[in-house]
């Protein structure tokens, strides 16, 4: 784009973020203070933009969005507007100038085609005339992100707070919302300092329905720690928190009465559950209460909770490991303990131990916690430590009757004192579950394809059904199967007369004995990784004579 290119997100934040980290913090300061920082060379670039002739400026747009031209006329056919469709001359031109076909268009056709446009184009083609501006502007600003680079903590060295810069940020963006007169529909919050009071308060003109709060590791803990009071507007129906803690304050602290939550991914996050008295003494209890607003604006919600909204779940405790490789001689840095995510997990997934322990504080009639019920739960996404999953597995009652995709992954950091498949988690009760999805280092992957014995929801014999399983070989190396499930008839298995074998089974055994038999081998040298699993094994030739039988699969890879 020749106009807006260097005014793309990506692109702007890209090039920020390195020239932040290739200098120290004071030399950060300095060039803020004589104007060297890159973020005012957009500031120029944009000043000198807004200064061009318009017809120029209109000319490089339209010749910019010229391969757009094919989406217009289709529309045209497709809404008969009553005019001749444009005939296609040679090469990339049309008869018909964008300005005589674009902008004859009615709004709602309009929008259909703006949609469809990158967002680098749109910042020039807003600038193009004011019925544009109005229909493409709160397309590109409907979105509010407060950013500070990771380190914002050394600046406090530098006799700077960063609490007064995002003070003033926050009360610039406060300023937009209040002149806009379209609503901001996403807070994005990176690695920004929190503080206990509720911004959202401030937004008059804020239908905000997507929060995101990312931190980033410090030493050994993570930042931003989310003060308590921290309420998000009740709007909000997609939440994602990462790399954060919570300070000893629960998730539950964060969602507003009335909030419809659809969305919520968590990940890596301290903290979030909701801390009960460790004696139920009166005093102790009335205390608890009035904390968690049970006696004052929770007081009717949890006589009446609201009908489950919760869609999607992510729950992601994996390990940080460099480069995202897990290896048996790789120590993970920054992994939680299982008792460490036992506390939240317990309360997501609603395990009578955690019941049993509110009960005392709550009178009768009353639920608690509320607002993250999972009976409508379509899409679940977890890992979690293998010691973990005997807990997810209580809330598969609630589940039953609506999850239809799981993927569990393994944190491949701890292993079962009980053997392997003690620790997996069992699918049987989930009627509904039709696709299925595992991620696991090759120790690990006993476990994990127990799992897969275990499902027998009928729906798993649809012909949409699907298995999808990734398995790490190695530093890297991933041997990745995709297919739909299909019956195995036992006659089609070479070498096996017994009636009783079932598919998953003879599924597990293959995979199992195929990458088990590859982890003690040592590649040769010469040898590429590929050929050698592919070639030096017969059970490989085995399983790929059997698994076209059990499965329509789309890839059968290794890399």
């Amino acid at each position: 784009m020749p106009v807006y290119a260097s005014f793309d997100f990506a692109n702007m934040e890209a090039e920020i973020h390195n020239f932040e980290n290739s200098r120290t913090p004071n030399e950060i300061l300095a060039s803020l203070t004589d104007g060297s920082h890159v973020y005012f060379k957009y500031l120029s670039d944009l000043v000198t933009s807004s200064q061009m002739d318009s017809s120029t400026l209109k000319d490089t747009v339209y010749q910019s969005l010229e391969p757009f031209l094919t989406l217009f006329i289709q529309y045209w056919r497709d809404f008969d507007l009553n005019h001749h469709t444009p005939s296609r001359s040679t090469g990339l031109k049309w008869d018909v100038p964008l300005s005589q076909s674009f902008m004859d268009f009615p709004d709602e056709i309009k929008m259909h085609i703006i949609h469809a446009i990158p967002f680098t184009n749109l910042l020039a083609l807003r600038v193009v005339n004011k019925r544009l501006w109005e229909l493409i502007t709160p397309i590109t600003h409907c979105r509010l992100r407060f950013r500070m680079p990771p380190g914002w903590a050394a600046f406090t060295d530098s006799s700077v707070t960063p609490y007064e810069w995002a003070s003033g940020a926050e009360l610039l963006g406060a300023i937009f919302i209040a002149q806009a007169w379209f609503p901001i529909i996403s807070i994005t919050y990176s690695s920004w300092p929190l503080r206990n009071h509720c911004f959202f308060r401030f937004l008059p003109n804020a239908a905000v329905t997507r929060v995101t709060i990312t931190g980033h590791r410090h030493v050994d803990y993570f930042y931003p720690l989310i003060p308590f009071p921290f309420m998000l507007p009740s709007t909000v129906k997609d939440l994602k928190l990462a790399r954060c803690s919570l300070m000893c304050h629960s998730l539950l602290g964060l969602i507003s009465p009335g909030t419809q939550l659809e969305s919520l991914e968590l990940d890596r996050v301290d903290d979030g559950f909701v801390i009960t008295p460790s004696s139920p003494l009166a005093p102790k209890i009335d205390i608890w209460r009035e904390l968690n607003g049970l006696h004052l604006f929770r007081q009717q919600l949890i006589k009446n909770p609201p009908p489950a909204s919760l869609r999607r779940l992510k729950i992601n405790y994996a390990p940080f490991i460099p480069q995202g490789m897990m290896h048996v001689d790789l120590q993970p840095t920054f992994y939680q303990p299982d008792y460490m995510q036992d506390l939240l997990i317990v309360q997501l997934f609603h395990v009578p131990e955690a019941q049993h322990l509110m009960r005392p504080y709550l009178q009768a009639g009353e639920h608690f916690p509320v607002h993250l019920l999972l009976s409508s739960l379509i899409d679940l996404d977890i890992c979690v430590g293998p010691f973990v999953y005997r807990h997810v597995r209580w809330g598969w009652a609630e589940l039953s009757k609506s999850l239809t995709t799981l993927t569990i992954r393994d944190c491949d950091v701890e292993s079962s004192k009980n053997g392997d498949s003690s620790a997996h988690l069992p699918l049987s009760g989930l009627c509904m579950l039709e696709h299925v999805k595992l991620v696991a280092p090759v120790r690990s992957i006993r476990r994990m394809l127990w799992s897969v014995v275990s499902w027998s929801a009928p729906a798993k014999e649809l012909t949409t059904a699907t298995l999808n399983i990734v398995v790490c070989v190695d530093r890297g190396d991933r041997w990745f199967l995709r297919g739909q499930i299909q019956d195995l008839k036992v006659d089609h298995i070479p070498g096996v007369s017994t009636i009783h074998i079932q598919p998953f089974a003879y599924l597990y055994l293959c995979i199992y004995a195929y990458v088990m038999n590859h982890l003690a081998v040592e590649i040769p040298k010469g040898v590429g990784r590929e050929s050698f699993l592919r070639d030096s094994s017969g059970m490989w030739a085995t399983f790929c004579e059997v698994a076209p039988l059990m499965f329509h699969y789309d890839a059968v890879a290794v890399w």
